[in-house]
């Protein structure tokens, strides 16, 4: 093996090829105005991409079209339609704010939104009074809401597709008893 008279590390050689950057506080003021006229030049020339300089768009105002709004809101209401044909429901939430078993929500009238199972249940109980006041709403106009028991759909597939469809199904059954008892033989 080789040996060398100097086998430590010289830190003194490498140095020199080495290019430590400088940072913003070592840099006197005249270097910095001039690294930042070069910068500027090189910008103009299109010399730096757009990765080095990110355009920051200016903010889109903000624009409240009230007399529109109430325009659109006007023509969605669809007030020449029965009830019956929308069956839109609107319930007083009002009593679900305060619904909860902590002390602090009751107390406040503020319903804890962070916490999603009462959240949840708070979704449930509205959805279940929304629908039981439109039932209730349907039954009084004479509207019924279940279907005949003669009632008579139409299928969506044919007859024939069912067929098959059902002796698919009575194969993939077969196949799955087969290897079952094959499995206990073993």
């Amino acid at each position: 093996m080789e040996t060398y008279e100097n086998d430590s590390y010289s830190d003194e050689s490498d140095c020199e090829d080495l290019h430590v950057p400088q940072l913003a506080d070592d840099v006197p003021e005249e270097a910095d105005d001039e690294l930042d006229r070069e910068l500027q030049a090189a910008h103009a020339a299109g010399l730096l991409t757009s990765t080095f300089i990110r355009h920051v768009p200016a903010p889109k105002p903000q624009i409240n079209n009230k007399a529109g709004l109430e325009q659109k809101i006007e023509e969605m209401q669809q007030t020449d339609l029965d009830w019956s044909e929308r069956l839109d429901v609107t319930i007083d939430v009002s009593e679900y704010k305060t619904a909860g078993d902590d002390e602090e929500g009751a107390e406040s009238g503020k319903f804890d939104v962070n916490n999603d199972f009462k959240r949840e249940v708070v979704f449930y109980e509205q959805a279940k009074s929304s629908s039981l006041f439109a039932l209730d709403k349907l039954h009084k106009a004479g509207i019924n809401t279940k279907r005949p028991e003669d009632y008579f759909a139409e299928m969506a597939k044919k007859d024939d597709h069912m067929k098959r469809l059902r002796q698919k199904l009575i194969i993939i059954q077969k196949r799955k008893e087969e290897a079952d008892r094959n499995k206990k033989k073993l």
